[in-house]
């Protein structure tokens, strides 16, 4: 397999979490509360386990 492939996802998780962040900062300007998600890697079945975002005003 060729290192492209995996540049180019790193690079499209990278500007995904720019964007996300681009998002919850204008939110914080305007007076709303952002609770951040936090991933835990879980080893036992190879997947990230999140806790959701929530906005509120």
């Amino acid at each position: 397999m060729a290192r492209v492939p995996q540049i180019t996802w790193v690079q499209e998780m990278v500007a995904h979490d720019l964007s996300k962040a681009k998002q919850h900062a204008l939110l914080k300007q305007h007076g709303y509360n952002v609770a951040v998600a936090v991933a835990v890697p879980c080893r036992a079945v190879g997947v990230g386990v999140g806790v959701g975002v929530g906005v509120e005003r």
